[in-house]
């Protein structure tokens, strides 16, 4: 690979045991750190960086972090962390000490998450609205990914061991 701070080759199998050696650093602006109040279930930002999209179920209170609502939240911030907008996407079925985490995808102009009734919902990014909800599994959907070069095509993975691949430019067919 190439060291990306100094442009010249590495060898990946290098343990640096020592933080001395470690040849990059990253810092954390504290400027953006904000608490939302909820326990994430999945986050993904957009290539522009211009918004953050968040799948979470808010605590019931703020002296219980430990227990958190049923109610699944589709929130949209900006960069600044300002929340732009919420969507009630929900409610769970599980209980406070076992949820389930849920990847969030995004293209050019859709996010896509699955959840815990075998749901894949799109969200449109320009709008910020939640658009659809495909019916395709019959357990938790963890993970739905949207293809980055073709946004008609996309994948999602459940516990009922299936992986579904959706088509959006095909019709459905004529009953």
């Amino acid at each position: 690979g190439i060291n990306a701070e100094y442009g010249e080759p590495y060898n990946p199998e290098t343990i640096f045991n020592d933080p001395e050696e470690v040849p990059y650093t990253c810092k954390l602006s504290t400027k953006t750190s904000h608490d939302l109040k909820a326990a994430v279930l999945g986050i993904v930002a957009d290539k522009k960086l211009q918004h953050v999209y968040v799948n979470c179920r808010p605590w019931i209170s703020q002296d219980n972090q430990k227990e958190i609502t049923k109610d699944i939240e589709f929130r949209i911030l900006d960069f600044e962390l300002n929340l732009l907008r919420v969507i009630c996407e929900g409610k769970a079925e599980t209980p406070s000490d076992r949820f389930f985490l849920m990847h969030l995808s995004n293209s050019e102009s859709y996010i896509v998450s699955g959840d815990e009734k075998g749901f894949v919902h799109i969200y449109d990014k320009h709008y910020k609205i939640h658009i659809c909800k495909l019916q395709g599994h019959s357990n938790v959907v963890n993970c739905a990914a949207i293809s980055p070069t073709n946004h008609q095509f996309m994948c999602s993975v459940s516990d009922d061991h299936l992986i579904k691949f959706w088509d959006f430019s095909m019709q459905p067919e004529a009953q």
